[in-house]
């Protein structure tokens, strides 16, 4: 499997993750995802962020090189927002970075693992 079909593969998976999977699971897992103290519309405005987001990575996993931006904002986004939620999680909820934080985590590092790194992109101008 070349690295483009690996990057379709986690594009697709997770994008259907996210439409599918992320909506619900809160539900189940509600200790982890939810906030403290609630606040519906946040999360529910977060869910649909991330059921949007995984719309297109379901459009772009049928050709990951023309949406590299794309790629490389899922990348850097939820790395980014992995980090903040750790470092917050750590002295705030520590519970909570069990649950959304994983999910978060994976959507940045996995795509890292199957990235073309010799095409250009934003991070490799040559």
């Amino acid at each position: 499997m070349s690295k483009e079909q690996g990057l379709a593969k986690f594009l697709l998976v997770f994008g259907l993750g996210n439409i599918l999977v992320h909506p619900i699971l809160p539900w189940f897992f509600q200790q982890q995802f939810f906030w403290t103290p609630k606040n519906v519309p946040y999360e529910f405005m977060i869910g649909g962020l991330y059921i949007a987001w995984g719309i297109v990575m379901v459009v772009a996993s049928r050709d990951p090189l023309k949406h590299k931006l794309f790629v490389d904002f899922t990348i850097l986004g939820n790395l980014f927002h992995a980090i903040v939620m750790i470092f917050f999680g750590v002295m705030e909820q520590p519970k909570h970075l069990y649950g959304d934080v994983i999910w978060i985590s994976a959507l940045g590092v996995i795509p890292l693992i199957f990235y073309p790194w010799g095409v250009k992109n934003f991070l490799r101008q040559k």
